[in-house]
C-alpha cells in the first residue's frame, strides 16, 4: 500500500508546540513511495499522522498525558467524553447567558461604575453583575438546570469570577476616564471575558490538583485537553511547584468551543485511523528500538 497524502485528513488533534502542520507541504512529498507502516517517534498533535495512509501506524511521545489523550479517544472513554461535554457545555451555557443578557450586564456596568469601592455595605461593580447572574437567571437558565452544569455550581467559580471582574472592571472605567465611552461590543466581550478567564482558571486549577494526585483519570486528560485549546498561545508552562500557570488565551477565545472537535474524536474517519494505531510513550531512541522500520 502506498504512503500517500489522504484526499481528507482527520484535523491534528490540537496545536502541538513544535507542531508540524505548516510543514506538511514539505514533508508529504518526501515520504517514501511505496510502505506499509508509519512511524512517529514525536507525533504532537499528529500534523502528520492524519494526512497519511498506512496499513498500520506506531505513535509516540514522550508526553504521558498526550498519549492518554490519543488512548481514551480511541477507546472512546466514557470519562473522558463525559467530562468534556461538562466542560463544553458550561463554556457554551456562558456565552449564551453573555449574549442573551447583554442589555442587563451593560445597565449594570453603567450604574456600577461610578459607585465607591469604600464602606462595609459598598455594592461593587463585579458583586453586582456575580449577583445578577448567579442569582436573578429564570429557572430555564439557571446552573442547577443545567445538565452538565457542575463545574459552574462549583464555588471556587465564583470565587475566580469575582476576582476576574475586580481585576478587570476598574481597569475598563479607568481607560473610560481617558478615552471616554467604550464602544458597547467592547464592554460586553471584557465582562464576557471575565467569566471565560474564570471558568479557564477552574478548569486550570481542577487540573492542577489532578497532576498533584497522580490521577491520569479521563477528567484529567478532559482538562488537559481543553486548556491546550484555550490558554494563551497554545504555550503549556509550569511553575516551580510543577503547577501550569499559562493564563486564560483571551478575548478571542470567548466564543470558541470545542464542539467541532468533539465531532472529529468520534468520527468514522478517526475511529478507522485509531484502530490500525499503536501508542507508545517512550524516549525516541527507546521507540526507534522497539518499532524499528522493516524492509516493507
Amino acid at each position: 500500500m502506498y504512503l500517500k497524502a489522504k484526499l481528507h485528513p482527520v484535523p491534528p488533534l490540537l496545536k502541538y508546540p513544535g507542531g508540524k502542520e505548516k510543514e506538511r507541504k514539505i514533508i508529504l512529498p518526501a515520504l517514501p513511495e511505496r510502505a506499509g507502516s508509519y512511524y512517529d517517534p514525536f507525533v504532537g498533535g499528529g500534523a502528520v499522522f492524519f494526512s497519511v495512509e498506512a496499513d498500520h501506524y506506531y505513535i509516540n511521545d514522550r508526553s504521558e498525558e498526550l498519549m492518554a489523550l490519543y488512548r481514551y479517544a480511541a477507546e472512546d472513554n466514557k470519562e473522558f467524553f463525559d467530562s468534556l461535554s461538562a466542560m463544553d457545555s458550561s463554556w457554551q451555557f456562558l456565552s449564551q447567558t453573555a449574549l442573551q443578557y447583554e442589555a442587563e450586564l451593560l445597565s449594570l456596568y453603567d450604574h456600577q461604575k461610578g459607585s465607591p469601592e469604600t464602606g462595609a455595605d459598598a455594592h461593587y461593580p463585579w458583586r453586582l453583575l456575580l449577583s445578577f447572574l448567579a442569582d436573578s437567571l429564570p429557572d430555564s437558565l439557571s446552573f442547577s438546570r443545567l445538565s452538565s452544569g457542575r463545574y459552574l455550581e462549583m464555588p471556587l467559580f465564583w470565587e475566580y469570577a469575582e476576582k476576574s471582574f475586580r481585576n478587570k472592571i476598574p481597569r475598563m472605567i479607568k481607560l473610560e476616564e481617558t478615552r471616554g465611552r467604550l464602544p458597547e461590543e467592547d464592554i460586553l466581550a471584557n465582562l464576557e471575558g471575565c467569566l471565560k478567564a474564570a471558568f479557564y482558571s477552574l478548569m486550570r486549577s481542577l487540573y492542577n490538583g489532578a497532576a498533584a494526585r497522580q490521577d491520569m483519570g479521563g477528567e484529567r486528560i478532559a482538562l488537559y485537553f481543553f486548556l491546550r485549546e484555550y490558554c494563551y498561545s497554545s504555550m503549556f508552562r509550569y511553575n516551580a511547584q510543577g503547577e501550569f500557570n499559562v493564563p486564560y488565551g483571551g478575548l478571542s477565545y470567548n466564543r470558541k468551543n470545542l464542539s467541532a472537535k468533539r465531532e472529529v474524536l468520534r468520527s468514522a474517519a478517526f475511529r478507522e485511523q485509531m484502530a490500525r494505531t499503536s501508542f507508545l510513550c517512550e524516549d525516541f531512541a527507546d521507540f526507534t528500538a522497539q518499532c524499528s522500520p522493516g524492509p516493507e
